[in-house]
Parts: C-alpha cells; structure tokens; sequence
C-alpha cells in the first residue's frame, strides 16, 4: 500500500482492500477519484477529470470474498489536484502515527510534511483533528485510561515496593466506581526526603485541563542545594478543604509525621488549606509553623491598598530578621495608613514576616516558588494536557530522570557544601573583610562594622544577634569575620542540611520502571468510570493570565492601560467616558426623538455621535 500499482488481473482478498489502494493511488498521484459503483459484489472507481478515461473496476469471483481488477484503464487526460477527498484526518492519523509518537505538539510542521511528501494541501483543522485522532490510537481514549488505573496503582507497587497510591470513589453507572480522587508517592521520593531533606514542605495546586479538568495537588520539599524535591501528588475533583485535608492525611501517614511543631509548611493561602492544615493535628498536639508565600499576600495587600511606598515597605517588613527591626517598619506603615497597619497584623506576621519564623528549620524562604516552579515546568505544563494515564506516567518519567540526574550532577561538585549556599558564603566573605571582630571568649566574638553597628557571635551556639545565621543555617558576614579570627574554614560551620552527604541522601534512592501494559497485575476489579464533566464554552485557555509587573515586559514599550481613571469629556464626572454618558444621550435624544424613544426602553442601543472624536 505504499505504492499501490493498480493493473488488470491483481487479486485482493477483500473489496475493502481494494478500495484502500485506490485511495492511496489517488492521494499519491494527485487524482480525483471517485466511486462511482461501490456495493459487496462490484467496486468501480473513476476519474472525475474533464473526459478523463481513467476508470478501475473490480468484482467478486464466484461466493468468496476475494475481488480481481477486471477492467482498467491507466490513462490520465487531467491535471492534477491540491486537494484530494480521500486525505482525511484518520488517514493522517494513521499515516503519520510515528511521528505524532515523536512530537505530538507538531502542527505547522506536520502541515508541511504531508504537503511535501504528497503535493496536497490540508486544513489547519484537518492537522488538528488527525492530531486527535492519532493521540487517542496511541494513549487510548478517556474510558480506557481510567478503566485502568486499578491494575497501573499495582503495577507501581510491585516494581516500586513500599509506594502509595490511594483511591477515592464515589458510585457511578449501574453501581460501577466513579473516579474522583488518587494519591501518589514513591517509595524512593519518600526515603529520599526523609533522609536527606529539611522538615518544611510547600504546598500548592494547579489545574488540569482536557475534557475532565481537576486539580493537581502536590508537596514540594527543598533539597541541600535549596532545590525543589517533589514528595507526593494527588489528581482531586476540585479544590476544596476537604480534597486538601483527605491529600494532607495521606501525606502525615507516609511521612510518619507526630511531632507536628518541627514542621514548616509553605501554601499560597488556597481556599480551605488553612484550616486542613489546623485540622490535621490532634488537640493538644503543637502545631506546625504555616507560613504564607508573601507574594501571594501583597496581591491581597495591593487590591485593596494601591499605594507603591506601602508595597515597598510590605516587603522590606517580610525580610527583616529581627522582631525590633520590625517593629520600626511597620511603625512606618502605620504613620502612612493605620487601617493597613491593621491589615497587615491581622494577616499574622508569624506566617509572612522573617522576623517571626521559626529557626529550627533552617529555611528562611518567603514565597512558595518552588511548587510553582514544579507545576510550570515545561514537562508538568505538558502532562496536565493529556487523559490521566499518560498525564502520571509523564509525571513519573519525569521524577525518575530528575533524580537520576541531580544524582550524576553531584560528581561535578568542587565542595562539600552545595554550589548554591557556596555562592551565599562567597557573598558574605566580600562583607564580612569590612567588619572588626573583637574576641570576647573563645567562641563569643563583638563584631562592628564599618558603620559603627555592634553584633553578638557565639560560634559555640552557632548564633548571630543578627538572627541570619539562626534562621538559614548559613555563617552571616558577621560570623564569617568571627571564624576567619580563629583562623578557620567558615564551610565548617555550615548547617548539616546544606552538605553533599544530605544531598546523596535525598538523591540516593530511585524511581524504577515499569513494565508494558499487557505485563500488569490483574486486579479483577471493576473498571473506573471517567468523571462527570461539563465541557466550558470557548477555547481553553492554555496559559496563565499575567500580572501587571509580568506583562509590561513582554509587550513592548507601551503599558496597558490599568491604574488609569477614564473621565468624561462632556460632563467631567469619571467613570465614563464620553459615548456612553447618560447626560450627551440625552441631548442626543433632543434632536432626534427616534433615539429617545429607543433610549427610554433600552439604554443599550448604541447611536452615532457626529462631534465624537
């Protein structure tokens, strides 16, 4: 069928087959063929050029199934076509199979391939729907992905042993299972965060898009080199307290977490995660720092407080260190505008501010960026456009090539310390030739810097009065000057988390793979059924809509017009502009009683304005 060569006498074993290489002899040489007679016992295929003779007929010998070409004339008397019928998009779809395996993004490109290798022209929608077509050949369609996801959870327990998934369901069709919820963890992300990781996890959601949308719920660790560390993940119907509660118990189980005030967790304020998060302990049972990622805050704190010296001050009270420092800036904001003072310290500043964390988790980080990093990058951006399956299988392959390459990443390591928190020290080293230790015993150092400030350094209890070197686990420029007295290596009184035996640990263990479809255990269960779902009018948006501060860089020299207050030029008020102001309809409607008929009854109809500029 690659080069179907029709001639008289050829035998085919079926009338279908037939048929199937008069169509590719058409699209090959550019033809417009048709069927002129086309039953189960007689084919006959013609040219529909202008008095072209080309005509292939085939029948039936005897009772079998088998066809034989009985007539044909070869010849053409037309010229030859751009377009061709029989270049549908399931022929595309089958015809370029591999390569949509290859990059199933290809859409221009695709266009040009098939112009090239056959000298016809397809549609931008054709592309697309042989797009479609081809993905659901390859991934299987919706009702199969989720029919089998029971047999790919014990697939992934039995080539990683000691992994969770979960279910939740709720009663579908005929008493069949409906998917609604399904929790993930590895046992090699389990271990490796466990081992080698600090006690402070991010929390964050994003949408899954396709014709059953959800959410994707996931906790990012931070690794030594102050890397994400993706722990677990969960695909819920929405959400909502109860899906972060049911995702926030599983992950307590798999972590083994009971002593909750050594836990840090880091969210973006998401609807119902504050009081999951409350929930999730015992009464009695001390609770774990939460802390606010402080750039979702300031959108909260601009909505409603639109000037630029508040959001100024806002951050520079986040990175304050010290309570008293603090309590100056906020001083401040307090003298500008008292009801955000107010604001502010109703919002905590336990959960947003620097100067109010807890220091046992060596983490002084104010933004949840690392779950979001994880949930942007291009291979999760990527997962979340396909039907369940293939969007955790994508996840997954994505998890096991990360950890085997910051594994590898290791080797290149020019220090026991990673290369993140090494720049940090580099930076302090240049500050810290500036500051005048002063020993006080062998550990407890004075230190003045070169403005005349006075810190406190106990080496011993590895503290600074400036609180940084407490909060991150990393030696300040005042402790550095402290150390470089005693003349020793600052990178020896690094926190133990920051070292290359704490990020073998946590990349030490592995993902393994899995097997082919057809080798998976067998669970006997029912079948999942896919999830209820509506399908929203208009195109689905495939990207995020832009702040202010991220779209003014990307569209060229000229602002969008926000922040400006549209005033009327015929009446001054603002809040309108000219076409639309009530008082010039009026006027309008003076000279011309039609418009102030339509006027009274229907505000909404629009009128020309001569003098409009």
């Amino acid at each position: 069928m690659e080069r179907p060569l029709l001639k008289l006498g050829l035998v085919f074993s079926s009338g279908k087959l037939f048929k199937q290489a008069v169509r590719e002899y058409a699209i090959q040489n550019g033809r417009d063929i048709w069927f002129k007679k086309n039953d189960s016992h007689r084919v006959r295929a013609q040219c529909r050029g202008v008095e072209c003779p080309w005509v292939c007929f085939a029948s039936k010998i005897d009772d079998s199934s088998t066809f034989v070409i009985k007539t044909y004339v070869g010849e053409h008397r037309c010229s030859r076509k751009p377009h061709n019928r029989f270049a549908t998009s399931k022929w595309l779809s089958k015809k370029y199979l591999n390569e949509f395996k290859s990059n199933d993004k290809l859409i221009s490109s695709f266009m040009e391939k098939v112009s090239k290798d056959h000298v016809i022209e397809i549609s931008k929608d054709k592309a697309y729907k042989a797009r479609k077509l081809a993905t659901k050949s390859i991934e299987g369609t919706y009702e199969e992905q989720y029919a089998a996801l029971w047999d790919y959870a014990e697939e992934i327990k039995y080539t990683n042993k000691g992994s969770t998934v979960e279910f939740l369901t709720e009663s579908g069709d005929n008493g069949r299972p409906r998917f609604k919820r399904m929790y993930i963890c590895f046992s090699g992300l389990k271990e490796g965060f466990s081992a080698g990781c600090r006690p402070v996890i991010g929390l964050d959601g994003c949408h899954i898009k396709g014709p059953h949308p959800g959410q994707l719920l996931t906790a990012i660790g931070i690794d030594a080199n102050n890397g994400m560390y993706p722990v677990a993940y969960a695909v819920v119907e929405i959400e909502s307290k109860d899906s972060w509660s049911w995702f926030l118990n599983c992950l307590r189980d798999d972590l083994k977490i009971e002593n909750s005030n050594h836990w840090t967790f880091i969210t973006d304020r998401q609807k119902g995660l504050k009081q999951s998060l409350k929930d999730l302990w015992e009464e009695g049972v001390p609770e774990a720092e939460h802390r606010h990622c402080a750039r979702h805050l300031e959108k909260n704190f601009i909505k409603v407080y639109k000037d630029k010296k508040l959001k100024e001050l806002f951050w520079k009270a986040a990175r304050e260190v010290s309570v008293r420092r603090f309590e100056g800036v906020m001083e401040e904001i307090k003298k500008i505008d008292e009801s955000a003072f107010d604001w502010l310290m109703e919002a905590g500043p336990q959960h947003w501010s620097r100067s109010h964390f807890r220091t046992h988790p060596k983490c002084d980080i104010l933004l949840n960026n690392l779950c979001e990093t994880f949930n942007g990058t291009r291979a999760i951006l990527a997962a979340r456009d396909r039907p369940i399956l293939s969007m955790l299988e994508r996840i997954r392959m994505y998890l096991l090539q990360r950890l085997t390459k910051n594994r590898h990443a290791v080797l290149m390591w020019n220090s026991s310390i990673a290369p993140r928190i090494q720049d940090i020290i580099e930076k302090n080293k240049d500050i810290a030739g500036s500051h005048l230790p002063i020993k006080s015993s062998d550990f407890i150092y004075q230190i003045t810097t070169m403005y005349g400030s006075l810190y406190y350094v106990d080496l011993k209890q590895m503290k600074c009065s400036c609180r940084k070197w407490e909060l991150t686990g990393i030696p300040c420029s005042h402790a550095v000057a402290a150390i470089w007295q005693r003349r020793e290596d600052p990178e020896t009184y690094v926190s133990k988390w920051y070292t290359k035996e704490y990020y073998l640990k946590a990349y030490s263990q592995q993902i393994f793979p899995i097997r082919n479809q057809d080798e998976w255990p067998i669970t006997g269960n029912v079948g999942l059924i896919k999830p209820i779902s509506k399908i929203q009018p208009g195109r689905p948006k495939r990207s995020r809509k832009l702040e202010l501060d991220e779209m003014f860089p990307r569209t060229g020299s000229k602002m969008k017009r926000r922040y400006i207050t549209i005033k009327c030029s015929g009446c001054g008020v603002t809040g309108h502009n000219f076409r639309t102001c009530a008082r010039n309809k009026e006027k309008n409607s003076d000279i011309n009683p039609d418009v102030a008929q339509h006027t009274s009854t229907d505000s909404t109809i629009p009128f020309t304005n001569t003098n409009q500029i």
